[in-house]
């Protein structure tokens, strides 16, 4: 794949060249895009149609947001452990969305991290 190469502007260090795939994705076969679907973390940044750059080699930590597998769906949700209990929650204080108690044994499982969200300002 070509390198994709465009101008930055870094007050420090004047302008260079950066490569927006490297510095997107660490591990280029572990690394997935996905569009949000909905608004279900808009108090984190994330709204509908965005991509998001998801790395599936991360092991998810508490507070990381994850892509998640729930069973029947794909979630995108801060995974939070409290007490050994691990929960996927949603961020929109103006409307509700399911928040989940992770459980693997459910048919649940952590897909991927998010590690970057492009988002179109226009």
């Amino acid at each position: 794949m070509d390198k994709i190469l465009i101008p930055l502007y870094d007050s420090n260090h004047g302008n260079q060249l950066i490569n927006i795939q490297q510095y997107l994705i660490e591990n280029q076969p572990a690394t997935i895009a996905v569009k949000c679907g909905n608004q279900s973390m808009n108090d984190a940044g994330i709204s509908t149609g965005d991509i998001l750059i998801v790395d599936r080699s991360i092991d998810a930590g508490n507070n990381h947001i994850v892509m998640a597998d729930i069973g029947n769906a794909f979630a995108i949700r801060r995974l939070v452990t409290i007490d050994g209990t691990s929960w996927l929650n949603s961020e929109n204080s103006s409307a509700s969305f399911d928040n989940y108690i992770f459980q693997p044994d459910k048919n649940m499982e952590i897909v991927g991290v998010v590690t970057f969200v492009i988002k179109s300002l226009k």
